[in-house]
């Protein structure tokens, strides 16, 4: 039962914007209902903090049964290795106030017990300025002081879940880096027969974040989309870290999702992106 209630749940999560709000609410409700018997729910590989973060996405709304529906779910799914979901989710700035003092209520329980790049994703989104302030922002801005020097990171503990969460596109801005640092780094756009536009587009927003550009081609990958990095180089992590944002560089330039892939082929400072 587990199993096909979040199998329906992530469907309607990626289509979210065709989903009728009564229907959306009903269906929430259905899964809280399936997953409130499920005692080992919090285990599921299925509920990594890719799924927490459509949930958190979708049901940040004014809508007071999608809200609360979905913040029961959200409250009873999350934990501190897919945390970050909801995290990613608190860097938009023009959220619902009461559906931001939901996700704050959620993820403060948990604040004690984040690694320390998970505390320092937060702290990153925390810091962004919104309309509301709440107080309970202010709180964990003081716990998370003493989380960011703890030894534990979620890379280390969790090697999955890092790369989930580190693909999602607000916290993959976060290793975009200075200009400076990036000129050390090749990017190869393979644009395939995507819109010259959006290309240029592209090109231009890694440019300005300092990426060596090369000349871009028009070849297609049959595998699909995504930011190719290499396995060759002395940090698997730093790599995985650049791709997701050069891949967040793009869902911010053209709204195109692209995740990363690891190749043992791609040579060590250099990334393909493909379009």
């Amino acid at each position: 039962m587990t199993g096909v209630a979040l199998d329906r749940l992530q469907r309607a999560l990626i289509d979210v914007q065709g989903q009728d709000r009564g229907d959306l609410a009903s269906l929430l409700q259905y899964v809280r209902i399936v997953v409130s018997n499920d005692e080992l729910i919090s285990q599921d590989p299925r509920v990594n903090g890719m799924l927490i973060n459509m949930l958190a996405n979708a049901t940040s709304t004014p809508d007071y049964s999608v809200r609360i529906q979905g913040g029961w779910l959200l409250a009873n799914l999350t934990n501190k290795n897919n945390v970050c979901g909801i995290v990613d989710t608190l860097f938009n700035s023009n959220l619902d106030f009461k559906a931001r003092g939901n996700l704050l209520e959620i993820v403060g329980k948990l604040t004690t017990q984040l690694q320390s790049d998970v505390a320092g994703w937060l702290k990153t989104a925390l810091d962004r300025p919104t309309e509301y302030r709440d107080t309970r922002a202010d709180i964990m801005q003081a716990v998370l002081a003493g989380r960011l020097a703890s030894p534990e990171t979620l890379k280390d503990s969790s090697p999955r879940d890092f790369a989930t969460c580190v693909n999602l596109p607000n916290i993959g801005s976060t290793y975009v880096g200075k200009p400076s640092d990036n000129a050390a780094y090749s990017v190869y756009i393979h644009a395939g027969n995507a819109n010259p536009a959006e290309v240029a587009k592209v090109r231009e927003a890694l440019v300005k974040a300092g990426f060596n550009v090369k000349g871009d081609d028009k070849d297609v990958d049959l595998a699909g989309t995504g930011v190719d990095y290499s396995l060759k180089g002395p940090d698997s992590s730093l790599a995985l870290s650049k791709a997701a944002a050069i891949s967040s560089i793009v869902y911010q330039s053209i709204n195109r999702t692209i995740g990363t892939r690891a190749q043992s082929l791609t040579p060590v400072a250099a990334f393909g992106v493909w379009l």
